[in-house]
């Protein structure tokens, strides 16, 4: 269960798209399996990992953009830097560490929502934020917050109440809070890979906590430690939970974490928001919606054609979009 196996596939420029490997999970609707579920230290694309860079650590370009690298000119100059802001955060005996990317007309008399984006297994705050720019979706309305996992992984499944990353999370949003101008109501989770199974466990863990969760190539929760407390459907049920609003992304042609697996996690958080099984189509395309949610919290599940593992282009724009209607 703690082998590693991480690979990479490369990073492909069509569509606009960043192709990747990463964690192993479940091909089953609900639990993880086994052999290969978040909790088997079997991720993932690492961003920066130096098989698929180039010696300045920049991610490997492809054969056309090597070949020709001159620079006329009269060319255009890169924009400037937009860097991630470094720091660290006593929890008890542990140090962590979390970055933070501000709206560039950042105003400290604003109260600004906040974005937590969660990288998979293998990953760092920083690789995250290299690989996937939330910013380019939100318009610069938000506060980004990309927290690193001790170890590079996030902590599934130790009960909540010793877990190291729950503890973690709520140590975080104050310190948050003492560095920025935030809205503590309008605080959303964006996980990819092992971290979109971590925002699922957080939202039953502690339903409170996010407004919305989007969750981009995971699955639902799942409590090993406590498989007898469940929903009268048998779904799994966290202690004191409550409905949170959830949007999911899943490629179709995911080989890492199966479609199934990701499926079942819209329909977990249909049955527990009180949404009708029988979605119908929204916008954007190919995103679908649960009706009735007689909680009042949403559900949206897109199903993305001709993507494996990585993130949807548009992901970022449409959980954003998401997360500012609730």
């Amino acid at each position: 269960m703690n082998l590693r196996t991480s690979f990479l596939v490369a990073f492909a420029v069509s569509s606009g798209l960043v192709v990747s490997s990463a964690c192993g999970s479940s091909e089953v609707a609900g639990a993880p399996d086994a052999a290969t579920g978040p909790d088997s230290g079997a991720d993932s694309f690492v961003p920066g990992a130096d098989s698929a860079t180039d010696p300045d650590g920049e991610p490997a370009r492809d054969a056309a953009t090597r070949a020709d690298t001159s620079v006329e000119e009269d060319a255009t100059p890169p924009p400037p830097p937009d860097p991630l802001v470094g720091h660290t955060l006593q929890v008890g005996a542990r140090t962590r560490s979390y970055g933070v990317r501000v709206p560039k007309t950042y105003d400290p008399l604003v109260a600004y929502p906040v974005v937590m984006v969660f990288h998979g297994d293998g990953g760092t705050q920083d690789n995250m934020y290299g690989y996937f720019k939330y910013q380019v979706g939100s318009a610069d309305e938000a506060i980004l917050v990309y927290p690193s996992g001790e170890g590079q992984t996030w902590d599934l499944y130790t009960p909540a109440a010793t877990n190291k990353d729950i503890a973690f999370l709520e140590a975080l949003l104050p310190d948050v809070a003492a560095r920025y101008s935030i809205d503590s109501a309008r605080v959303f989770g964006f996980g990819w890979s092992n971290g979109a199974y971590f925002v699922n466990q957080v939202a039953c863990r502690r339903s409170g906590y996010f407004l919305g969760v989007a969750s981009h190539a995971g699955g639902a929760p799942y409590e090993p430690n406590d498989l007898n407390r469940k929903w009268p459907n048998g779904f799994q049920q966290c202690p004191g939970q409550t409905a949170v609003s959830f949007i999911g992304f899943h490629g179709l042609d995911d080989g890492v974490v199966g479609y199934p697996g990701g499926e079942f996690s819209a329909t977990y958080w249909a049955y527990v928001n009180g949404c009708g099984g029988t979605r119908q189509g929204t916008t954007p395309a190919p995103c679908e919606s649960h009706p009735n949610c007689t909680s009042g919290k949403p559900v949206t599940w897109c199903p993305i054609p001709a993507i494996g593992h990585g993130i949807w282009a548009d992901a970022a724009k449409t959980s954003w979009d998401f997360f500012k209607g609730l």
